[in-house]
């Protein structure tokens, strides 16, 4: 008889997040071909940009050829399907240990009654950075195109359009608005979203965009109490401060370097 083989605590936690992973992506796929019956990718497109999409990738197949022959953008699609695949971005943007407090009904009733066992502080932090940022990108784009690139455009693509641009700029990588249309102020937000969503993160570990709210926070913070307070340190002063800090932000980053 062979020896059993032990599974350990972390390989069942990530043999459950493939599933889980697997899951939302299927369930993408299958929403995707029900809103676009007549699309001439199938299934199997449907499934390649929801994995594409709630992984945050960027990379498509192309959107479909309209009657004119042209190749079509993003938004050319059926706006439920567009929405299902800007919710599989937000989705997968949030990250597992959010979206797992999201699931539980108890949490969230705690922290609709404002009890102290409702979402962690991660989560908080998490949901109110994305939602500042996708709707702060949304009404900037808004502003700044309605004018400009939106101009001519309908009312869906005026509204969903900068929407789209907003949330996929930032992680995914679907362009919903040619880059060249844009008016130098849309491309420099644009470009402000791209550089808090991707370079950012890209310098310290491609995990999900919403960890790194809460891991540059406290970089920050001691930043800006040193320079509001100018203190006078002596150089063991400084190298006991640095060490201090050194250590305040390895406490907050190792944990996202052990999982």
């Amino acid at each position: 008889m062979g020896v059993p083989q032990l599974i350990t605590p972390y390989e069942a936690e990530h043999k459950i997040q493939g599933l889980e992973n697997l899951g939302i992506e299927l369930v993408g796929a299958v929403l995707l071909h029900l809103c676009l019956p007549g699309h001439e990718g199938g299934i199997g497109w449907s499934l390649f940009h929801s994995v594409s999409a709630f992984c945050n990738a960027g990379f498509d197949l192309g959107w479909g050829v309209g009657s004119d022959g042209e190749a079509q953008d993003l938004l050319s699609l059926h706006p439920a399907a567009v929405g299902v695949l800007l919710g599989l971005i937000v989705t997968g943007g949030l990250g597992f240990p959010v979206l797992r407090e999201l699931g539980s009904l108890e949490r969230l009733r705690a922290t609709a009654s404002m009890r102290s066992r409702g979402l962690s502080l991660h989560s908080r932090l998490a949901l109110v950075s994305t939602a500042v940022l996708v709707l702060g990108g949304w009404l900037g784009l808004t502003v700044l195109e309605w004018g400009h690139a939106l101009e001519g455009d309908g009312q869906v693509r005026r509204i969903l359009g900068p929407l789209a641009e907003s949330i996929s700029a930032r992680t995914a990588g679907f362009e919903a608005m040619p880059g060249q249309e844009l008016s130098q102020p849309g491309r420099v937000l644009v470009a402000g979203l791209m550089v808090i969503g991707v370079v950012l993160v890209s310098f310290i570990k491609p995990l999900a965009f919403s960890r790194y709210f809460v891991v540059v926070l406290p970089a920050v913070v001691p930043v800006l109490a040193l320079q509001f307070s100018r203190p006078h340190f002596s150089r063991a002063g400084r190298t006991v401060a640095c060490a201090a800090g050194l250590a305040l932000l390895l406490s907050w980053w190792g944990p996202g370097f052990a999982e």
